[in-house]
């Protein structure tokens, strides 16, 4: 039926690949991102996050240079105490 292929589920290969200093992503095979290490989950996080930044109409220069500048939350992955509570 008509109008149906442009609602159907996209597959888009996502590679991940994370060294001592460094993170890089992967996407369909030929777009690379590189930016400061993470763990392999946040890195996918961010593969999802760049593929609807391009969605969106963002260019691939400007989600690595935006990249180049991200450092997580602070006390991300971190355990605080409150009071009696162990909070991660």
């Amino acid at each position: 039926p008509e109008g149906e292929s442009a609602s159907a589920p996209r597959t888009v290969s996502l590679g991940v690949r994370v060294s001592p200093t460094s993170t890089e992503i992967v996407l369909a095979g030929r777009r690379r991102f590189d930016f400061r290490r993470v763990t392999r989950g946040m890195a996918e996080n961010a593969g999802l996050a760049i593929l609807l930044a391009s969605e969106l109409g963002v260019t691939d220069d400007a989600i690595q240079r935006a990249l180049d500048g991200w450092q997580p939350a602070k006390w991300r992955g971190e355990f605080r105490h409150d009071g009696q509570r162990l909070l991660y």
